[in-house]
């Protein structure tokens, strides 16, 4: 059955501006300090993804070796006053060589879902359900694709969860068309809730999730509907119990290659895409639910290859775009751009970076936003000693100056 722009396969804000000393635009970032796994090895990429909730943080390394080569891992990293305390490590209870798991990672609450995209069959894909009790988080679920799971359906390369409900993506699925698998329920069951194919020709649908109260929204950066992986994002959201689906989104100058869609962010009824290579430099479309408007967030010193919105973070009052290609600090060593909400428009409050950049670092490669937390991934930084690639991540706080 389709809807609209999405196919049913089959089924079964606000804002945190602090203590109110300033507003949002005038915050800035306070380092806490970098986040490094105690076990670090070479090659592990710490920070590839990353997650938050409250006073927790999920860091994917899927390329750590614990498991087999490139099997992956998470770390767990609590909050405790000032600093960031590492916790726990995870590993998939059956993980083996060349699983990637941890390749995404999504929290909220006590429920957090890890996306390994090469496990199973080459590159089928799983998905990992973890819960936290007496401050110890288990494994609960193992999560496949409904039906049999087909070579390079890259299950669990996108992850979503929000209350009961979980969503996975599968942007290789049927042949690179993609599909995302919806399923609900709690602690050690979840249970099969719809799986959506899109109902035209695009690409790596699932590529990208995002997940508020009501909606779910759907990255597709390879859609060719207004030329050549110019990309779209699809959406559901929640009428009573079912999914519904509502007008696909693309950009209003959509051009070939931009990518639109390769990230997604919500947060209430703002939907953020990232279309890191628009005009070659990369762009944020912000959209409010229910308003049709549109409004384009570039930075100010933008330049070729920044690969702006490849990586992007909500949270109510702020914005934070990922620009892993910035090379300002070194070539590719990236950096973050930052915006706060001022009415109808978005202003940029300053860009992060590392403070000892080196080349090919990738700061930005991925983002977290929690009320006035931020975290950035640096997949590609070398450890000590001479760990190279093993990855980690910084830690930051948004306040008034």
């Amino acid at each position: 059955m389709c809807i609209e722009n999405i196919c049913l396969v089959s089924g079964s804000d606000g804002g945190v501006t602090g203590d109110g000393a300033c507003t949002a635009s005038q915050r800035q970032a306070s380092p806490l300090g970098r986040l490094a796994a105690s076990d670090a090895g070479e090659g592990d990429q710490l920070g590839g993804a990353i997650a938050l909730a409250g006073s927790w943080m999920a860091i994917g390394a899927d390329l750590d070796d614990d498991r087999g080569d490139d099997a992956g891992a998470v770390y767990l990293f609590e909050r405790d006053g000032q600093s960031w305390v590492e916790r726990q490590k995870l590993t998939a209870s059956d993980g083996d060589m060349q699983d990637g798991f941890g390749a995404a990672v999504a929290l909220d609450g006590d429920v957090l879902v890890i996306g390994a995209p090469s496990a199973g069959a080459p590159a089928a894909g799983a998905a990992y359900v973890f819960t936290l009790a007496g401050g110890t988080w288990s494994q609960q679920a193992r999560l496949i694709a409904p039906g049999t799971p087909e070579v390079d359906d890259l299950f669990g390369r996108a992850v979503a969860v929000r209350g009961d409900r979980i969503g996975v993506g599968a942007p290789g699925a049927d042949a690179g068309t993609g599909a995302v698998h919806m399923f609900r329920g709690g602690g050690a069951t979840w249970n099969d809730d719809g799986s959506f194919l899109p109902g035209d020709a695009a690409e790596s649908f699932g590529a990208a999730l995002a997940m508020s109260d009501d909606t779910l929204a759907i990255g597709a950066p390879l859609d060719d509907d207004t030329g050549t992986a110019s990309g779209s994002v699809f959406r559901l959201t929640l009428d009573s119990e079912d999914w519904v689906s509502a007008p696909k989104v693309t950009a209003s100058d959509a051009g070939a290659n931009d990518q639109f869609g390769s990230a997604v962010a919500l947060a209430g009824a703002r939907l953020a895409v990232g279309a890191p290579y628009r005009n070659e430099t990369g762009a944020v479309y912000v959209y409010e639910t229910g308003t049709g408007g549109e409004i384009i967030v570039t930075r100010t010193d933008e330049a070729a290859n920044d690969a702006f919105g490849r990586a992007v973070a909500s949270d109510g009052a702020f914005l934070a775009v990922g620009v892993p290609g910035d090379d300002q600090g070194g070539t590719s060593a990236g950096s973050v751009s930052l915006f706060a909400s001022n009415g109808g428009d978005w202003v940029e409050i300053g860009s992060v970076r590392d403070d000892t950049p080196v080349d090919f670092d990738t700061f930005g490669a991925s983002v977290a936003l929690a009320g006035d937390q931020l975290a950035v991934g640096l997949p590609l930084r070398d450890g000590e000693p001479a760990l190279g690639e093993a990855g980690a991540a910084d830690a930051y706080d948004l306040v008034c100056p």
